[in-house]
């Protein structure tokens, strides 16, 4: 009996021995495609700021002394990078940041192994790993679209195509690959960015000329395309009228637009109807979250950005950024006062200045649940929003726990070369 009960599983176990082996095979080939590249400071700034063509038809990165970039030259293709802006979410600063940091004064990566205690004072050279050939990623430049504009309506598909154009361009120029491209944004929450659109109501909501007196409740109440401003612009397609191609009217828009584009026969009287009745967008609301489909689009569009930042929490978006991008930022001008949030955040701007105690509480608790009736939408996408940032920045934690010193776009890890590793090798 012990003979048989030994000798049954040895018997079965010969194919799992097998199975075991090819999954073994497997995990090395796995390790193996993943590739990975050390660079000098140097070698570094010279790939990312160098123009210089390669001696075949295709644009190659320049290889800059560098053993492993000879053995596999890569295609210099570029990334496209668009944004979504949302009036008063600091993203002036956020371009000015691009700028700085993507710029040949202080290009990607300066001063990161420098100020890590975890790389050596001799060896500040990079490690760049990612699977396939993406470790390549990093060593792109990044070409912005999106960033300079001033407008107080946009949508994710808007972007997405102005992103696409830019690709286009950039290939014509480039190579045959495709181009990565990403978008990026800031949110702000709805109690602190409701009141920051109605102060621009003269302009923004000029199609409705009476709302330039109204105070902040009438507002709310006559003006319903201005609810679920998030929901909508990362939500939106272009081609529907409810949209906010035509729903964030501004004067702007409006004039920009046309009258030839703005319903039947030239006419924009159906169309501004539409937009002033708002009724797409009011269904969507009386739905909620788990029945909206413009939601449901809003959030895996928000899901898939490479970095999007909350407004409320600017500081903490900004080491998010600066990981993503790896960047050293250093100190910004930040103001806490912007982490008021929510009831809070209304009370304090319908009675600035105001002591505790003189607050119409009433009033203002009144105006919030009409804000939150309105907005079921943005609440539930900003709690989402906080769910997966929160998520973002526990994962930056732990890879810097790991000693991995950013992660650029969320693909490609960079760590300090390991002295002693070599050393034993």
């Amino acid at each position: 009996m012990a003979h048989i009960a030994i000798d049954e599983p040895m018997e079965s176990s010969r194919p799992h021995g097998r199975a075991s082996a090819w999954l073994l095979l497997l995990f090395f080939l796995a390790v193996a495609s993943a590739s990975s590249v050390c660079l000098t400071e140097d070698e570094v700034q010279c790939v990312l700021l160098d123009e210089e063509t390669a001696v075949d038809d295709d644009r190659h990165l320049p290889t800059c002394g560098n053993d492993q970039l000879k053995q596999q030259p890569i295609l210099r293709d570029g990334i496209v990078l668009g944004r979504l802006r949302f009036p008063g979410t600091a993203s002036s600063h956020q371009y000015d940041q691009f700028r700085r940091y993507e710029s040949d004064d202080m290009p990607r990566f300066t001063g990161i192994a420098a100020s890590a205690p975890q790389c050596s004072i001799n060896n500040n050279n990079l490690c760049l790993s990612g699977p396939e050939a993406d470790y390549s990623l990093a060593l792109q430049q990044i070409h912005l679209t999106g960033f300079g504009s001033h407008v107080s309506y946009d949508s994710v598909a808007f972007t997405l195509q102005n992103v696409a154009d830019q690709r286009q361009q950039l290939l014509q120029r480039t190579s045959d690959q495709p181009s990565e491209y990403y978008v990026i944004t800031t949110l702000r929450e709805l109690g602190s960015y409701a009141y920051k659109w109605y102060a621009f109501r003269r302009t923004w909501d000029a199609v409705k000329p009476e709302l330039a007196d109204a105070t902040f409740e009438e507002w709310v109440d006559e003006a319903p395309w201005r609810h679920n401003v998030l929901t909508r612009m990362l939500g939106a397609e272009e081609d529907r009228l409810a949209m906010p191609k035509n729903l964030l009217y501004t004067k702007v828009g409006f004039e920009s637009l046309g009258a030839d584009n703005m319903g039947h026969d030239g006419k924009n009287s159906d169309t501004l109807e539409v937009f002033l009745r708002d009724e797409y967008m009011q269904r969507q609301n009386e739905l909620g979250p788990d029945e909206s489909e413009i939601y449901a689009t809003a959030l895996e569009r928000l899901k898939n950005m490479v970095h999007f930042g909350l407004f409320h929490r600017l500081s903490e978006s900004w080491r998010l950024m600066e990981h993503t991008f790896c960047w050293k930022m250093g100190y910004q001008n930040y103001r806490p006062d912007k982490e008021i949030i929510g009831y809070n955040a209304l009370k304090a701007k319908l009675f600035p200045g105001v002591a505790t105690d003189s607050v119409d509480e009433a009033e203002v608790t009144r105006i919030w649940n009409k804000l939150k009736e309105r907005n079921r939408l943005d609440l539930a996408l900003m709690e989402e929003a906080e769910r997966i940032f929160d998520e973002r920045m526990e994962q930056m934690k732990r890879e810097r726990e790991d000693g991995i010193l950013c992660n650029f776009l969320r693909k490609v890890e960079v760590r300090c070369e390991d002295d002693g590793e070599d050393a034993s090798a």
